[in-house]
């Protein structure tokens, strides 16, 4: 489950991530062993304080807050720091830190949402549908719970997929050394369970 993991979070996190990794040059197998770990945090935090739904064959993942859970609060940061530290190392971490004040600053403030982190499927399994199915799934709580959704994506080829769902741009902003993050947001559906 980690390696299907791992490449899921490499190509959804990995634009996002770019500030963090360029200009270091260092073996692809020490990257490899920082992302691994910065992964496992991103999994750990997700599943203690929110929900990861995988698919049965386990080559789709979605990994969701619930409202009031994002952006972090300065304690869960201060918590969090030590590891964070440990995963991207100490001539990175300055960097991580940057990008995520950044996607923090983006965050629609004073408005209630469900925050899809992560949603991954495994590159062999791609365009089968399974990521549809998650994002289906994760909306139809949405709906139900009558509450909005968000994410960003630093991929421009998702916003087509994720207007698809009814998620529309609300910002975009460029990471400094890094791609440009659109922030998307989706009200609710009345009325479908």
């Amino acid at each position: 489950m980690v390696s299907t993991t791992s490449k899921m979070m490499d190509i959804t996190l990995m634009p996002i991530l770019a500030p963090v990794y360029n200009g270091h040059r260092e073996p692809l197998t020490v990257r490899r062993r920082h992302l691994v770990l910065l992964y496992r945090l991103y999994l750990r935090f997700f599943a203690q304080h929110g929900q990861v739904q995988v698919n049965d064959s386990l080559t789709a993942a979605a990994l969701w807050l619930p409202p009031g859970r994002y952006p972090l609060t300065w304690a869960q940061y201060l918590r969090l720091l030590p590891k964070i530290l440990s995963a991207t190392g100490i001539a990175r971490f300055p960097a991580a830190t940057r990008v995520l004040d950044h996607l923090d600053g983006m965050h629609p403030a004073g408005k209630e949402f469900r925050y899809l982190g992560v949603l991954g499927v495994d590159p062999a399994s791609q365009r089968l549908g399974r990521g549809s199915e998650l994002l289906r799934a994760g909306l139809r709580v949405c709906d139900h719970e009558r509450i909005a959704a968000y994410l960003e994506t630093a991929e421009p080829a998702n916003l087509p997929f994720y207007a698809r769902f009814g998620f529309v741009k609300l910002s975009e902003s460029r990471l400094r050394d890094g791609p440009t993050v659109c922030a998307l947001w989706r009200d609710p559906i009345r009325n479908r369970l």
